[in-house]
């Protein structure tokens, strides 16, 4: 009777767990795993999953390039752009982390933890507003070498007045008279 008792209680356990919403649980895409080689179904639940991931490894301070996240998930770049623009949660956790990591980054160069010319050279990828500046910069410089080349400038004579002494030379072609 006892493991009739256990396996009844088994199963009222089980009807007290909440049930998992079938849209959640559907397959809405599958990538190929970059380690494994083998396909992965993917469900709106795994990509909550890896929207929540994603946002607990960007508040590590050894998470530096956000490349890293989904290389070691197996994922390749070109499903996380396409889940980035499917999905708009999955988005704002990715630009979350490009924030968190561009922060990161810039207080590290400054504070001579990392090189600041390297973090310079990238920093452009995560940071939007520093993306935005290094345009305006490129944009000024082409501006101003438009312009740019010979220039020549050419000067009236002075006039002759008692401040200005007449020229002297030796050359009779270059007396005025």
């Amino acid at each position: 009777m006892t493991k009739k008792t256990k396996s009844n209680n088994n199963i009222n356990n089980n009807k007290t767990m909440p049930k998992m919403d079938k849209e959640k649980v559907k397959i809405i895409d599958i990538y190929k795993d970059i380690m494994t080689f083998r396909e992965k179904p993917v469900s709106l639940a795994v990509i909550e999953r890896l929207s929540e991931e994603l946002n607990s490894w960007s508040l590590l301070d050894t998470s530096l390039r956000f490349k890293d996240f989904y290389l070691e998930k197996g994922i390749p770049t070109k499903t996380v752009y396409r889940w980035k623009e499917k999905y708009e949660f999955f988005n704002q956790t990715y630009e979350l982390a490009l924030n968190r990591i561009a922060s990161r980054r810039e207080i590290g160069a400054l504070t001579r933890k990392y090189d600041a010319a390297t973090v310079e050279r990238f920093q452009p990828l995560y940071d939007s507003e520093y993306k935005e500046f290094i345009k305006w910069k490129a944009e000024i410089k082409d501006r101003e070498s438009q312009g740019s080349g010979t220039i020549v400038v050419q000067m009236a004579p002075a006039p002759k007045t008692a401040l200005v002494p007449e020229r002297f030379s030796s050359k009779e072609s270059d007396i005025e008279v």
